[in-house]
């Protein structure tokens, strides 16, 4: 089961930290995966894209605007070569740690051929 204490995907998150490396694969126990930056730079495009705009450093005027600086890099995709089971919450729904820190340094976080544990896969689809 991914990510409760993937060590394989730790390994691959870590060589991708900082935007080292755009693209990674590993593999977990019989689980293969690879995981990709959708969004690699992500301020120099928003930089490029926004020229006529952008009047300097990008960190700057975010936060001269009350927002968060754009991340260096957005967006993960993992995907899994077979179908996988991915804790993503435990018993009280408190979302995985590893996810929490995926999500805290890409933004966005894409799952492909993963699914969830029964129970949670229930619990999710509940309207509180």
């Amino acid at each position: 089961m991914i990510p409760d204490g993937s060590a394989a995907l730790k390994t691959v998150l870590a060589g991708m930290a900082g935007g080292a490396r755009t693209w990674s694969r590993g593999d977990e126990g019989a689980t293969p995966f690879e995981a990709k930056i959708l969004i690699p730079g992500q301020p120099a495009r928003i930089s490029t894209h926004y020229s006529d705009l952008v009047r300097g450093p990008l960190d700057t005027m975010s936060r001269a605007a009350g927002q968060n600086p754009p991340q260096p890099n957005f967006g993960l995709l993992i995907t899994f070569g077979e179908p996988t089971e991915v804790r993503v919450y435990d018993e009280d729904l408190v979302l995985d740690e590893t996810l929490r820190r995926v999500i805290g340094e890409f933004g966005t976080l894409m799952l492909r051929n993963a699914f969830m544990p029964g129970v949670h896969r229930a619990e999710g689809q509940r309207i509180r």
